[in-house]
């Protein structure tokens, strides 16, 4: 932020510290009531109309779901360091879990494919931790049945309590 004077409400926003493909970002985005692009457009002075804002604690929001999401990040063994590339994916589609894309592509054949270290994202959404974990692991589970998990590794302390 960066502050004009000594009023309240005299501050600029210099820069937002977003990355859209994070983890983070993804779960976050799991969250939001309606879609983000007319808040951008919005946000760029386009002229359409004002999307839906929400009273929150003394500050406008973006309209947001209840409940909590819970991201985990499918990565190729080795990740950060030196990985393999290229291991061959397989999964099933599943409306409880939203697979989200970072390091794959599609072969000739349409066969899908590893390229980075982080491979897939697994996000959901429910009412507690121990809903979305059982949700998550679950769908990981089912992905052992058909992938050579010991090419991949992923975190198993996710939405767990210390």
């Amino acid at each position: 932020l960066m502050v004009h004077s000594n009023r309240q409400d005299d501050l600029s926003v210099v820069e937002f510290n977003c990355r859209l493909g994070a983890p983070e970002t993804q779960s976050v985005m799991s969250m939001l009531g309606s879609e983000l692009l007319p808040y951008l457009r919005w946000g760029c002075r386009e002229n359409i109309t004002v999307p839906r804002i929400v009273e929150k604690e003394g500050y406008e929001s973006l309209p947001m779901k209840n409940g909590i999401a819970l991201n985990v990040v499918i990565a190729a063994n080795g990740y950060p360091g030196g990985y393999t590339k290229n291991i061959p994916l397989n999964f099933s589609e599943n409306n409880e879990v939203q697979v989200v894309h970072a390091g794959t592509e599609r072969g000739a054949d349409n066969s899908l494919f590893s390229t980075g270290g982080r491979i897939l994202n697994l996000v959901t959404r429910g009412n507690s931790l121990e809903e979305c974990r059982n949700i998550v692991y679950k769908y990981i589970d089912n992905m052992k049945e058909a992938n050579d998990f010991r090419q991949f590794h992923y975190r198993k302390d996710i939405g767990s309590h210390a």
